[in-house]
């Protein structure tokens, strides 16, 4: 029986939903759209009864006009519903323009007796169409099965590159992940390893999966189109420079789109001299601070079509500007990630490259700085995937669930640094170590009240040492200023508890190491310190 309409699923049945949705797309609906249906808020979903009404003309008394669902309601599949609305309006428009036109005295009346002939036709196939699509979308059995088949026969066609490589170009999002291979993460702009050997190294930038290495004149050949003209657009990417070239006397290669060596036509993206350099061949400018060896970096460059600027952003930074730029117009077959011979240097790389991203459009500095900076965000929406944009989670399962006690499942390499918890006198209070000692600041003005959401953030550097925010507001500091020392290597995050315990037992720190037993929401840690205006934005969201 039908339940009542707008009414919340049992989590059984939320749980039972999304598998259906899931089988019924395996094989025929991208690994995207199916992360998409994993992650959803599951206490949204709700079921709506699906309804429509074949539809009716106008009433003969014309002092409303009646358009979209007041005259045909309709399952909501495809967006039948909002594309009849729309069409409505403009059909109606232009009727009455038309009989304006032809001076007709009956202009009112003669409009609505045509829209209502020409809607009732349009819209009765569209409802059809719908009902195709629900019993489509409900199959069982043997018309289940070929409903599959086709899809992936559509699916196939679609993501072929060979056979739509020019449709939707450029596209919005161009990612390579170089986690072992040179594969656009979604299928379409694949790299070959070109002019030598190219190698991958573990871990990443971000402690686990692989980056690229090139190295003699190496590159990525992606012999694909990839539409720039009047288009703009950002590619960010991670690079690390080694330490066998010297920078000052070096180039090395990030991105090549060139058709040809001569102005506009040419666009290649560097380090030259140790510094970005964006380049269309003539106009070109370089950023203003010097990279050094062995460090990663996250590099973004930025053309602006609309404005006519080029920028270049490191670490999340603007690093220099160039507002003066000319028009791209290089219509280039083909790509070149690394060194490429079409660059002033034919650039030796020598360097590690990681998650390199192209968007056809302009990232505004808030989106750029959380790329390069946002290092993880946890959610903790029914589940502990990491939304930041370097998804970090453990591949082993192991710290995904709290156990029995509350305890959420991790181990760290030997090392250990408890920096958020309670003291003694249940005081809110952050550390942070120096190398030698604990530098600590609590909560001592207030206890944190029970059963109240309360917004928490704890800022370190070494220009205003350790800081305590509570509700956007800064509730105490260090009053001099000390240095951190981390371990040098990857270490692992416990939330909930300090994991062993007998590691959070030392003298030296005043968090001590019990079970914390409450709620723990949107999480997030960054590799740097947020200024007072973020900190109060994020406590008001």
């Amino acid at each position: 029986p039908p339940p009542y309409k707008g009414s919340v699923m049992t989590k059984d049945e939320q749980d039972e939903f999304v598998n259906e949705v899931l089988t019924r797309t395996n094989g025929c609906l991208s690994n995207e759209f199916r992360s998409f249906v994993r992650k959803c808020d599951r206490e949204r979903i709700l079921i709506l009864n699906s309804h429509d009404k074949f539809p009716h003309k106008n009433p003969s008394k014309k002092h409303i006009i009646f358009i979209g669902d007041a005259l045909h309601p309709m399952n909501p599949t495809s967006g039948n519903g909002a594309n009849m609305a729309i069409m409505d309006a403009v059909e109606f428009i232009q009727l009455l323009i038309k009989h304006h036109e032809k001076q007709d005295n009956y202009l009112i009346t003669r409009s609505i007796d045509e829209f209502d002939r020409d809607h009732v036709q349009r819209s009765t196939d569209a409802i059809k169409i719908s009902h195709r699509n629900m019993a489509s979308a409900v199959a069982t059995g043997l018309k289940f099965q070929l409903n599959k088949i086709i899809m992936r026969i559509v699916a196939f066609a679609i993501n072929n590159p060979f056979l739509f490589k020019n449709n939707n170009n450029p596209p919005p999002i161009i990612q390579w992940s170089f986690n072992g291979n040179l594969n656009d993460t979604f299928g379409v702009y694949n790299g070959i390893s070109t002019n030598g050997t190219i190698q991958y190294v573990s871990p990443s930038y971000r402690g686990d999966g692989m980056a690229v290495c090139f190295a003699n004149k190496s590159y990525a050949l992606i012999p694909y189109s990839l539409k720039l003209i009047g288009t703009s657009f950002t590619i960010s990417t991670w690079i690390q420079l080694l330490s066998n070239v010297p920078l000052n006397s070096s180039e090395f290669g990030i991105f090549t789109h060139c058709e040809s060596m001569t102005n506009n036509k040419c666009l290649y993206m560097t380090v030259r001299s140790g510094k970005l350099l964006f380049s269309f061949y003539i106009n070109n400018f370089t950023g203003n601070s010097s990279l050094t060896n062995n460090i990663w970096y996250h590099v973004a460059y930025v053309y602006d079509r609309v404005a006519l600027t080029q920028s270049v952003y490191l670490n999340g930074r603007l690093d220099g500007i160039f507002s003066s730029a000319g028009i791209l117009q290089s219509n280039a077959s083909q790509m070149w990630i690394g060194a490429s011979p079409y660059t002033y240097m034919y650039p030796n790389p020598f360097a590690y490259m990681d998650e390199m991203i192209f968007v056809s459009r302009v990232k505004n500095t808030s989106e750029i700085l959380d790329e390069a900076t946002l290092v993880a965000y946890y959610k903790f929406d029914n589940s502990f995937l990491d939304s930041g944009p370097n998804n970090i989670t453990n591949s082993t399962g192991t710290n995904v669930q709290f156990n029995a006690t509350g305890r959420l499942l991790s181990v760290n390499n030997n090392w250990w640094s408890p920096m958020l918890g309670f003291d003694n006198s249940s005081h809110l209070m952050t550390q942070t170590w120096s190398g030698a000692i604990f530098y600590n600041v609590a909560l001592t003005s207030f206890i944190v009240p029970l059963n109240i959401w309360t917004h928490v953030v704890a800022t370190f550097s070494t220009t205003n040492g350790l800081r305590l925010f509570i509700n956007g507001t800064m509730a105490n500091s260090t009053s001099s200023t000390h240095s951190h020392a981390g371990s040098g290597t990857w270490n692992i995050i416990s939330v909930g508890t300090c994991t062993p315990a007998a590691w959070c037992t030392n003298a030296e720190t005043r968090i001590i190491p019990k079970q914390f037993r409450g709620k723990i929401d949107e999480m997030r840690i960054y590799s740097r310190e947020l200024t007072d205006v973020e900190i109060q934005a994020l406590a008001n969201i």
